[in-house]
């Protein structure tokens, strides 16, 4: 245990297994935080071992299992005051739905959250973005073809004018 994580070291990799929420105004913010304090078990553990763990002079970081919400979501409230649930799902199951966790006060947080790793939703938008450039380059050969196409029909059609009017093609 570090800083109140388990943590396991293994060959080439450190878990960390934390189960903190970083609530913060702004998702930025939010992450910033939890990696400051990752970072802080890392340097940490470099220094109760005498060692670094630095790659090309950097610490990297591979986050699973995360989500964001939106806390003290109107839609969330509405839905949690009727006692509705809303589950959003799409071709790859759930991904979205709406909570009420409780704060360290005890209080409703009226979430609505995702709960989708991060990952996922990175792979498929990453799947997506493939997909529209092989189209938009796809669009752009075929639009070239055209402009030739265009281009050696109006100079057929300048050498059947200039031969109907009787000057040489």
């Amino acid at each position: 245990m570090v800083m109140g994580c388990k943590v396991h070291l293994l060959n080439k990799a450190i878990l960390i297994y934390d189960k903190a929420s970083y609530f913060a105004a702004t998702a930025r913010l939010s992450k910033n935080t939890a990696i400051g304090k990752h970072l802080s078990i890392i340097k940490h553990i470099e220094r109760l071992l005498h060692v670094e763990f630095l790659i090309h002079n950097d610490h990297k970081f591979k986050v699973s299992r995360q989500h964001h919400a939106l806390i003290h979501d109107h839609i969330a409230h509405l839905y949690n005051e009727a006692g509705d649930k809303l589950e959003v799902r799409d071709g790859q199951g759930l991904w979205l739905i709406v909570d009420n966790s409780k704060d360290a006060d005890g209080n409703g947080m009226n979430e609505l959250e995702t709960i989708r790793s991060s990952t996922d939703n990175q792979m498929a938008m990453a799947a997506n973005t493939d997909s529209h450039l092989e189209l938009i380059n796809t669009i752009g050969d075929k639009l070239e073809e055209l402009g030739n196409g265009v281009q050696t029909f109006n100079s057929l059609l300048e050498k059947l004018f200039t031969k109907l009017e009787g000057g040489d093609p």
